[in-house]
């Protein structure tokens, strides 16, 4: 199946060019375009793109506020950050604020699409600019978790159940389950008591 990308990015010259590269890729299918922040949300949600290429330069709403809008979906696409600015503060709050991976623009085109590839996969990815900055292997995030999915698991090792979790946050049952299963996921473990025991050993929550 084809990767369904989306690139959100207001330089006309840099998009036109990505998407008439990518639009050359067997396995890739480009749905969307957005030019300013505030466009995100609702092509994400007419597109429905397994990865969203996220500049973080653009009019309009915050990357970070994109970020938590995301984390609220039922179906989220993994958002593949895409900028000329590579400081470690900003790539460690993008990546706890929800970000799966770290492009850097002026990327070589393999680098591009090893990216994308990555992150469609549910993988962390980096440029590897990005990783020499960070210094590889210490990264020093705070969690692999958005700030949604660490609400939800601080209710779950409270002992509430799906149902109180989601009258908590007036959503449905579903959409806990979904969060359920993307923390899962992230953390590698097989269920929900593995899933606050592995958050209570990195003190991302407390008794």
């Amino acid at each position: 199946m084809s990767i369904r990308v989306m690139i959100a990015d207001d330089h006309p010259v840099l998009r036109y060019g990505l998407v008439a590269y990518l639009t050359r890729q067997p396995d890739i299918k480009v749905v969307g375009e957005v030019v300013s922040g505030d466009h995100v949300l609702p092509e994400v949600a007419l597109s429905q793109p397994n990865v969203l290429l996220l500049d973080i330069d653009m009019p309009g709403m915050a990357t970070s506020q994109i970020l938590e809008a995301l984390s609220y979906l039922e179906s989220s696409p993994e958002v593949l950050i895409f900028t000329a600015y590579s400081d470690p503060d900003r790539v460690v709050a993008l990546v706890n604020a929800g970000a799966r991976g770290y492009l850097l623009k002026g990327s070589l085109p393999d680098q591009i699409l090893e990216g994308i590839r990555a992150v469609a996969c549910g993988r962390s990815w980096f440029s590897p600019a990005v990783r020499v900055v960070l210094k590889e292997g210490d990264f020093g995030f705070k969690r692999a978790l958005s700030d949604r999915e660490l609400e939800v698991l601080r209710l779950v090792a409270k002992g509430y159940s799906n149902k109180q979790v989601a009258n908590s946050f007036s959503v449905s049952e579903r959409t806990v389950r979904f969060h359920m299963e993307r923390i899962l996921e992230k953390l590698k473990v097989s269920n929900r008591t593995e899933a606050v025991a592995h958050a209570f050993q990195k003190g991302w929550i407390n008794n």
